[in-house]
């Protein structure tokens, strides 16, 4: 039987995984606040940005983003708590065969979502097209952009994961893509269509098994949901 003392250390620790999910998701908001200084202070809406506002709006958020996952990482390993691995996985082919399978499926949603075209060419046309010769430098710090926000989507997966792991054990599931889908994908509904949001909450899912399937290892994780961002 567990004593006090334990039930008490266990409550604390699903506080914890919680409150560092909502920390990561307030991350995600805080670029809505930034955005909304920054309109005020250039005048303008974020689709009218320069190119020099849009590259300080991408580095600030970058800086927030990092910082903050960062934080809610270093924190929690303080406290006992290591929700990633740093493990280098050993994966089979039939587990390869499964993330590649999710990834292509994922970038079809996406491309349905872009008028079935391929999403970083389109994005690199618009830049190009809104900032000429500064297009590419536009693209680059976009996908660094694209970078930042996998990490904090790993961050809610991870602790997500973690919290549902330590409330039912013993049962393998994607408790993360439930703690982002709740969240990061259900958010969309306040900023995007409800298209958009239904997309969100289904690339949830699909982050929360890559996230069993690659063994929860840091490096790896963040390259292939990183990868369904961009595509």
């Amino acid at each position: 039987m567990m004593t006090t003392l334990t039930v008490k250390n266990n409550r604390k620790r699903n506080l914890n995984c919680l409150s560092y999910i909502l920390i990561a998701f307030g991350l995600l908001g805080g670029e809505l606040v930034l955005v909304a200084i920054e309109q005020a202070i250039y005048g303008a809406d974020l689709s009218a940005f320069t190119l020099g506002q849009r590259l300080i709006h991408w580095s600030l958020t970058i800086v927030l983003w990092v910082a903050g996952c960062s934080y809610c990482y270093m924190t929690a390993k303080k406290e006992g708590i290591e929700p990633l691995r740093v493990i280098q996985p050993s994966l089979t082919a039939k587990t390869w065969f499964f993330i590649v399978v999710i990834v292509m499926i994922s970038g079809l949603l996406s491309s349905y979502l872009w008028g079935w075209q391929f999403k970083p060419f389109v994005e690199f046309q618009g830049m190009m097209e809104r900032h000429d010769s500064g297009g590419i430098l536009a693209f680059i710090f976009q996908q660094m952009y694209y970078i930042a926000e996998g990490l904090v989507i790993v961050m809610i997966i991870a602790f997500g994961q973690t919290l549902g792991e330590q409330l039912i054990k013993g049962y393998v599931f994607p408790w993360g893509s439930i703690a982002l889908g709740l969240t990061w994908g259900l958010g969309h509904l306040l900023s995007q269509d409800i298209v958009t949001a239904l997309y969100c909450v289904i690339f949830s899912l699909f982050c929360g098994v890559l996230f069993l399937l690659i063994k929860k290892d840091a490096k790896l994780s963040l390259i292939v949901i990183t990868l369904m961002f961009i595509i």
